[in-house]
């Protein structure tokens, strides 16, 4: 009149195979059923992953200590809809090193600001779901942030002073880059036309020695022609008179 059995004997994980048998009043097996293999697992440790986020809260501008406040990264996550979760634990890790425990928190608290860090650090966050006894019932995925260090600030310019007896440094001109051309010669100018005035031979006169000498010929010069007038000499006079 049996035919059903609850086996609570068991643990997980583990791998059962159970089977049925039928016997007679003497012990007799007169049938028997097919192995019913039985795999048992931990439960899921989450129903959905947790999410979230972190990011640095300032932005550094400057490298005096004295002046620039410490940076701090400000992370907050989504909450567990696990029933058995009672808190929450931020993990950190810097640089890729060992992980830390930052932050617990009730399940009321959904954020943290970590101000344990330094300029030029590569961090690593990650929040999981606690229950009561400590086991982990949800997790995120992990948060990488990276802090950059301080930005340099620009040096005054450098003013080179002369040295003593000599004048002001000239900075050499710039050597040019590529083959050198020489330059072309300049086309000489032609000569302009009507400009030149050759200069007119003055004629000479023939000498007498009995009479008066004839007066000089009157010349006149222009651009293109020259037309040269003589007056005609005085007649001749006897010596006896």
């Amino acid at each position: 009149e049996t035919t059903s059995y609850v086996d609570s004997d068991v643990e997980v994980p583990a791998h059962y195979a159970y089977v049925v048998l039928g016997v007679d009043s003497a012990g007799n097996v007169i049938a028997r059923s097919a192995p019913a293999p039985v795999q048992l697992v931990d439960p899921p440790v989450h129903d959905r992953p947790l999410r979230l986020e972190c990011r640095p809260l300032i932005t550094i501008d400057g490298i005096d200590p004295a002046v620039t406040p410490s940076p701090s990264i400000g992370c907050e996550w989504s909450p567990t809809d696990n029933e058995s979760a009672v808190g929450y634990v931020l993990w950190r890790m810097v640089d890729g090193g060992d992980r830390q425990a930052i932050a617990r928190t009730g399940l009321d608290t959904l954020r943290h600001v970590d101000t344990g860090v330094t300029l030029a650090q590569r961090l690593t966050y990650v929040v999981t779901a606690v229950d009561s006894t400590g086991e982990v019932v949800a997790r995120s995925r992990e948060e990488h942030v990276g802090i950059p260090g301080p930005h340099p600030r620009p040096l005054p310019p450098i003013h080179i002073l002369p040295e003593p007896g000599r004048g002001p440094i000239v900075p050499e001109p710039p050597k040019p880059v590529g083959p050198v051309v020489p330059p072309r010669p300049m086309p000489m100018d032609p000569p302009s036309v009507g400009t030149h005035q050759p200069k007119a031979a003055t004629p000479q006169s023939p000498s007498n020695s009995g009479g008066t000498m004839a007066p000089p010929a009157t010349t006149t010069t222009t651009a293109t022609v020259t037309t040269t007038t003589a007056k005609p000499a005085s007649p001749r006079t006897s010596a006896s008179g």
